[in-house]
């Protein structure tokens, strides 16, 4: 990756938290113009919202690896290890149900 694209990779994916954060507190006016200034890039068929929601679902895939992984874990746990699992497992539901409200935010 040259140097310009590398900044404007890096540049893209400012504007890409900023548009989920925007989702996040609910700003339409703010999202439209986030939008509406990566439209504005010289990026061919660039779509920042589509974007977002590829990022997303990665992060969603994410969480439901991790929670495969500690119901593994809890499976063949002691039972100390068994109040940790489930904290574990609690806090990437949590996790799960705010990247799913985003995605049906957009």
């Amino acid at each position: 990756m040259t140097n310009s694209a590398a900044i404007t990779q890096i540049w893209i994916d400012d504007y890409l938290d900023l548009l989920n954060y925007a989702v996040q507190i609910g700003d339409s006016a703010w999202k439209e113009e986030i939008v509406q200034t990566l439209k504005q890039m010289n990026v061919p068929d660039y779509n920042p919202v589509q974007e977002l929601k590829v990022q997303l679902w990665q992060q969603y895939d994410a969480v439901i690896h991790e929670m495969l992984a500690v119901y593994e874990r809890l499976r063949k746990s002691t039972a100390n290890e068994d109040r940790q699992a489930e904290e574990a497992l609690w806090n990437l539901k949590q996790r799960r149900l705010y990247i799913a409200r985003q995605l049906k935010r957009i």
